[in-house]
């Protein structure tokens, strides 16, 4: 009963907390409770296959026992405890890897009929980058040195940039404003732009000289009159 209630409660604890949050108040301030929910809703579903396992084995042995036979007494409170301590730690080693310093990957795609010019034409692509008050402006700080490193053509934000409103994300999303490519920085959104409710994030990005490029396509060009090709941005 307790783990339904906190698996009930937590996420839409978080999202209405968020969807009433006001941005005159101080998000780093209330970090800690909101970190708290998220962590234990996450806690849950690591424990709701585990327990459901439990039960499951629990009632096989019920099922299938021998006539009259007593069946071997079942250690509840170890089991329970064991998987309490296993969904705390995979939730723990969870939150440590999100919070890490962001990964770099390199892809070299091959594309049919590309014309020439854009032949080592660089893209960095920054995914579900989670910006909120628990993590600061220093991971989009390190996102976008890390980005402008790589010497890109081009930079595209798909979607998920932020967990919170705009109010409460401005400033940890202002180092994105460093992002510089010669072919433009474009963003969409994610589903996490739509939550708690749908907000205006263009004004926003636009204010950092990133392009909003929603429901839109333009054509990319390396030279003046060179080729081209076309960049089509689609929202969650």
């Amino acid at each position: 009963v307790l783990l339904l209630l906190l698996f009930f409660s937590s996420q839409p604890f978080n999202i209405l907390f968020l969807r009433f949050l006001r941005e005159e108040w101080p998000m780093q301030d209330f970090a800690w409770l909101f970190d708290f929910f998220s962590f234990s809703y996450i806690v849950c579903i690591l424990m709701v296959p585990m327990t459901c396992l439990k039960d499951g084995i629990l009632l096989m042995r019920r099922v299938f026992r021998k006539k009259g036979k007593t069946p071997e007494p079942w250690p509840h409170a170890g089991i329970v405890a064991a998987i309490v301590f296993i969904a705390v730690c995979g939730a723990a080693i969870g939150c440590v890897c999100a919070a890490a310093p962001p990964e770099v990957r390199t892809v070299e795609l091959r594309v049919r009929d590309l014309p020439e010019e854009f032949d080592g034409f660089v893209v960095v692509q920054i995914a579900d980058l989670h910006a909120s008050a628990l993590r600061g402006p220093e991971y989009a700080a390190e996102v976008a040195r890390l980005a402008n490193e790589a010497n890109p053509d081009m930079i595209v934000l798909t979607g998920d940039q932020a967990d919170g409103t705009i109010g409460s994300c401005r400033d940890v999303l202002a180092p994105l404003k460093e992002l510089s490519a010669p072919c433009g920085v474009y963003a969409i959104s994610g589903n996490h732009e739509y939550v708690p409710v749908k907000q205006n994030w263009r004004e926003l990005f636009e204010s950092f000289g990133v392009v909003w490029h929603e429901n839109e396509t333009v054509q990319i060009r390396r030279k003046p009159d060179g080729a081209t090709i076309w960049l089509a941005g689609l929202p969650d």
